[in-house]
């Protein structure tokens, strides 16, 4: 289901590529274009070896504990976000996501709110900008960090920072777990993204289209029906 919605996502990216070539986001293509290279080495030797070892080696069940822990500790700054977007009715839900799944979940492995229907859902400083009507500020390339707008890149360094200060180690643990989350959110589009015929276009593209559906994200009680649904489906099979 991920990989054939990565790659509804790329299609579409491929097909609107015309319609963003120049866009004026990307000011800096040339320079981006080069470091674009830099990055898709980095990414091919060293971050798809170390995801295709962490995928085969460890169980999905250590996956998914690690992974939960992660969203668990990454829901500080999606409260901040909440509120920032005036979204009352989404900061209860993840403050009490994070009391519940830190308490009952034993430190986050456990999504134990989720089945209370407290539904998860991830913010970001772009989604902030998005839903003022702000512009994400130009498309930036850091080899090593990835390809993305300003906003996502300042995004990037509020959730390492917050893991940095709620992880128990310090200098060992909110590495490695941040590690784990982004090479969960890229590993997979990574590897459709090499096969495009300009893979920069499409990263660009993506970028800006996911930018624009944080407009229609959808609401608390979508989120929260969805649960309900996945439960009665569960309980029907």
């Amino acid at each position: 289901m991920k990989k054939n919605f990565l790659s509804g996502l790329i299609s579409l990216s491929l097909l609107s590529g015309c319609q963003f070539s120049n866009t004026q986001n990307d000011p800096f293509e040339h320079y981006n274009r080069a470091l674009y290279d830099v990055h898709q080495v980095i990414a091919q030797e060293i971050y798809l070896p170390i995801y295709g070892a962490y995928q085969y080696i460890l169980p999905l069940e250590i996956r998914t504990g690690i992974n939960n822990i992660t969203n668990n500790l990454l829901e500080v700054p999606n409260i901040i976000f909440d509120l920032l977007q005036g979204d009352i009715e989404f900061a209860l839900s993840d403050a009490s996501r994070f009391v519940i799944n830190t308490t009952f979940g034993v430190f986050g492995i456990f999504d134990f709110a989720s089945n209370l229907y407290l539904p998860k859902h991830q913010q970001s400083f772009s989604k902030t900008l998005a839903v003022w009507g702000s512009d994400p500020g130009p498309f930036i390339v850091i080899p090593g960090i990835g390809a993305g707008f300003l906003s996502d890149h300042i995004n990037t360094v509020t959730q390492f920072k917050t893991m940095t200060k709620l992880s128990i180690n310090h200098n060992a643990l909110s590495p490695s777990l941040y590690l784990n989350q982004k090479l969960g959110e890229s590993g997979d589009q990574t590897l459709l993204i090499l096969k495009a015929s300009d893979p920069y276009t499409v990263s660009r593209n993506m970028a800006l289209q996911k930018f624009n559906n944080y407009k229609n994200a959808p609401s608390y009680q979508s989120l929260q029906q969805d649960l309900i649904d996945e439960e009665m489906m569960q309980k029907d099979s």
